[in-house]
């Protein structure tokens, strides 16, 4: 893990794309480790209707996936509107199996883990705790800043 220090300067770098991170910690000292840097908030719970949920497991994973596609495809970015996007709520892409190849579209990524504890649905989705950063496709995870 690296502190949360680090991220500020891979946020101000202006090479930094095409990377996932994750923060575990919270939304508040996210934002204070981002500084003044231009970034979005994507959270996965948006991309359901509540009037009309999938009824199983398979629909659900398939409307995540496209919903979610479709949100990454509407993010306007170039090289000179940069844009961090901040994910929200990504114990859903460990329960439905959904993955990460969505999020390798030339974004900065930061995956936000809602609490510094794993749940049934990260272990499920890593394996072991320790393989975090490699099940995202990341060698970077950056805790609550103390």
């Amino acid at each position: 893990m690296k502190p949360a220090a680090q991220l500020h300067t891979l946020v101000g770098s202006r090479t930094w794309d095409k990377e996932l991170v994750m923060w575990m910690g919270t939304e508040k000292d996210l934002q204070q480790a981002l500084g003044a840097a231009k970034y979005s908030t994507l959270d996965l719970l948006d991309l359901f209707d509540l009037g009309s949920l999938p009824v199983d497991d398979e629909s659900t994973r398939d409307q995540l996936r496209d919903r979610l596609r479709e949100r990454l495809r509407a993010v306007q970015r170039g090289p000179d509107n940069r844009v961090i996007l901040v994910v929200k709520s990504i114990g859903l892409l460990a329960r439905y199996n959904v993955g990460l190849r969505l999020f390798t579209i030339g974004l900065s990524v930061i995956l936000q883990w809602w609490s510094c504890s794993w749940t049934a649905a990260a272990r499920k989705w890593t394996g072991r705790k320790k393989s975090a950063a490699r099940a995202i496709g990341s060698s970077t995870i950056f805790p609550n800043p103390a």
